[in-house]
C-alpha cells in the first residue's frame, strides 16, 4: 500500500514512524555516522523549507543544503558534549484534511554520561521536547 492509498492519519503516522527511525541510534552503525543519518534526515523535509532551532534560522533550497544543515545541526550536538542519544518519547497527529495533518513528536535526549550538564550542571539526567511538523501528502 502508497502513501496515496492511505488514510491521510495513517500516513502521517507512518512518517512520524520513518522519522523516528531516522533520529535512532540503533539505525546506524556506528552509531554516529553522519553521513548516514542526514540523509534519512533530510528525506522528510520538502525543498524550500526554512530550519529553525535555537541561534540558527537557516532556508533550505535543495536536497543537498537540507543535508548540509541536518549535518551542522547533529554535530553540533555532538561538539557540545550532549552526544545523539535521541529517542522519541511521543506522538500524536491531527487531520487538517484528506491530504494534510500536523504531527506532533515528543522526543527525549539522553546525553552522554561524560557530558557535565548546563551553565549549572542543568539537563545532566536528559530532557524531553516537542516538535510541530505539517504534514502534506505529495
Amino acid at each position: 500500500m502508497t502513501t496515496s492509498t492511505l488514510s491521510i492519519e495513517t500516513a502521517a503516522n507512518e512518517f512520524i514512524k520513518s522519522y523516528a527511525s531516522a533520529v535512532s541510534l540503533e539505525t546506524y552503525s556506528p552509531p554516529t555516522s553522519l553521513d548516514a543519518m542526514a540523509p534519512k534526515l533530510a528525506k522528510h523535509y520538502l525543498p524550500n523549507f526554512t530550519f529553525f532551532s535555537p541561534g540558527h534560522v537557516r532556508p533550505s533550497p535543495t536536497q543537498a543544503t537540507t543535508e548540509t544543515i541536518i549535518k551542522e545541526h547533529i554535530q553540533r550536538y555532538i561538539k557540545s558534549g550532549v552526544g545523539l542519544d535521541l529517542r522519541e518519547a511521543g506522538s500524536r497527529v491531527h487531520v487538517m484534511s484528506e491530504g494534510s495533518a500536523v504531527c506532533w513528536m515528543r522526543f527525549k535526549i539522553v546525553p552522554d554520561p561524560e557530558w557535565k550538564g548546563g551553565v549549572h550542571g542543568e539537563g545532566k539526567g536528559g530532557w524531553e521536547w516537542e516538535n510541530c511538523y505539517f504534514y502534506r501528502r505529495t
